[in-house]
C-alpha cells in the first residue's frame, strides 16, 4: 500500500531523507520562475493545468491524483476534467475532494480537486498521457503532469512527441536518495496544447510502435519536479504523503 505518512509507521529520519531531494527540487522551482518552460511551440491558450499522478507499483490501485488550474476556482470545470479522464481510461472517478493550496508552497488562489482513479497500468513501464491532454485540450494552452511513482517501475515510453496539436516531453525521471527508505521516481511531463479542439492524441505507448520523425529534444531545467506546485490546491492528497506534518 502507499506509504501513510500520518499512520506513525514511518520515522522521521526515514522522513527527512526521503523527503531532502524533493524539497531541494522544490525550492528550485520557485527560485528560477522565469526559466523557460517548453520549447518551441505556440499555445492558443495562456492558461496552465498543474495534474499529479501517485501510484504505488506495489498494489493494484486505484491511484492518488489531483487537479489545479491555476488561478481557477471553477469546480464544475474540474469536475468535468476528472469525469472526462475517467471516461477515456474506462473507469469512474472516486473520493473527489476540493481542497485549497497551502500559502507556503502555491502562490496563486486557485483550488485542485483530489480522486481515486486507475491510471497507470502495472509491470508495462508505461505512463498514460494522451487520455490526460485529450481531457484538458478544451479547458487549458499548457500542462505540467507529474508522476510520482512507488516500487518498481522503468519507463519504456515516448520522451518526445510532436504535430500539429500538441508538444509533448517526458523528463527522465529524479528519485528520492537510496537510503530513503522510500524509494520514489519522479517523471515530468511537459505539454503545450497548440490545438483546443483536437479530439484524438495519436501518442503511442512505446517508441517501437511507431517511427519517430523527431529526435532532438531539450531537458527541462530541475525545477520541474514542481511538488507542490503541481499539486496546487491538493496539498491533502499528495504533498500529505511526502511532508511530514508540521510540529504544532
Amino acid at each position: 500500500m502507499m506509504v501513510d505518512w500520518f499512520s506513525g509507521t514511518v520515522d522521521p529520519a526515514t522522513q527527512r531523507a526521503t523527503l531532502s531531494c524533493a524539497v531541494a527540487m522544490l525550492l528550485a522551482f520557485f527560485a528560477f520562475p522565469c526559466l523557460p518552460v517548453f520549447a518551441a511551440g505556440s499555445p492558443t491558450n495562456a492558461r496552465e493545468a498543474q495534474i499529479a499522478v501517485m501510484a504505488d507499483m506495489n498494489s493494484a490501485g486505484p491511484d492518488q491524483l489531483n487537479i489545479h488550474i491555476i488561478d481557477s476556482t471553477d469546480k464544475d470545470e474540474l469536475l468535468i476534467i476528472a469525469r472526462s479522464i475517467g471516461t477515456k481510461l474506462h473507469a469512474q472517478p472516486t473520493g473527489l475532494a476540493f481542497k485549497t493550496g497551502d500559502p507556503d508552497f502555491i502562490k496563486d488562489k486557485g483550488i485542485g480537486l483530489d480522486f481515486l482513479l486507475p491510471v497507470v497500468p502495472r509491470g508495462e513501464g508505461y505512463l498514460p498521457l494522451a487520455p490526460i491532454i485529450e481531457a484538458l485540450a478544451p479547458h487549458v494552452g499548457k500542462m505540467r503532469l507529474l508522476y510520482i511513482i512507488q516500487g518498481p517501475f522503468t519507463y519504456r515510453g515516448y520522451q518526445q512527441y510532436e504535430n500539429d496539436d500538441i508538444q509533448v516531453t517526458v523528463d527522465p525521471p529524479e528519485q528520492t536518495q537510496p537510503n530513503s527508505g522510500i524509494p520514489l521516481a519522479f517523471y515530468g511531463v511537459n505539454a503545450i496544447i497548440k490545438n483546443p479542439q483536437l479530439k484524438t492524441v495519436p501518442i503511442p505507448r512505446y517508441p517501437q510502435d511507431a517511427a519517430q520523425t523527431n529526435r532532438s529534444w531539450k531537458l527541462s531545467p530541475l525545477w520541474w519536479i514542481f511538488i507542490a506546485g503541481a499539486l496546487g490546491a491538493g496539498i491533502g492528497v499528495i504533498l500529505s504523503k511526502l511532508l511530514p506534518r508540521r510540529q504544532r
